[in-house]
């Protein structure tokens, strides 16, 4: 008889942005601001290794731009585990649940790596300048390589503007 005992993998997302603005600084007028709301998966259970994970709403990306035209791109920056068993980078991904009024998003899975992915592009109108956006966050199934303990991913959000 097969007995699995699956113990606590926690992976914890730890998130960042940056704003690059032509020849200025992130500012009242221009800038990205990331709400999370849940940014923690807790595998405890077989099903869970065997399956995508996903953390519906997990944050809130809120784009201001004065210019028109911008861009946000997304990385994994860093990550760390208590264990010295790594999880692949491209086993994290997000999903864009809900784009901001007016405008059209990309609503497919988006796994991550190193390398900035676009995950954004916004126009600004005079009406509207602010827009929001929200993410679903995506876990890969992990199998039974991944020993138990405690992972995490640091992601880094730019906005460009042309």
């Amino acid at each position: 008889m097969f007995n699995l005992n699956v113990k606590y993998i926690l992976i914890a997302v730890i998130i960042s942005a940056f704003s690059i603005v032509k020849s200025a600084a992130q500012n009242a007028s221009n800038y990205i601001l990331l709400t999370p709301t849940n940014v923690g998966f807790n595998i405890n259970s077989a099903s869970a290794l065997e399956s995508t994970s996903t953390i519906t709403n997990s944050f809130k990306v809120t784009c201001r731009s004065r210019n028109g035209a911008y861009s946000v791109y997304l990385k994994i920056s860093a990550r760390s585990q208590s264990t010295n068993t790594p999880i692949p980078y491209n086993s994290l991904g997000v999903k864009l649940n809900a784009a901001a009024t007016g405008q059209t998003g990309n609503f497919n899975d988006i796994y991550l790596s190193t390398i900035d992915q676009l995950i954004i592009q916004g126009t600004a109108t005079s009406g509207t300048r602010v827009h929001d956006w929200t993410y679903n966050l995506l876990l890969k199934p992990l199998g039974y390589n991944i020993k138990p303990g405690s992972y995490n991913f640091t992601l880094l959000f730019t906005m460009t503007q042309p």
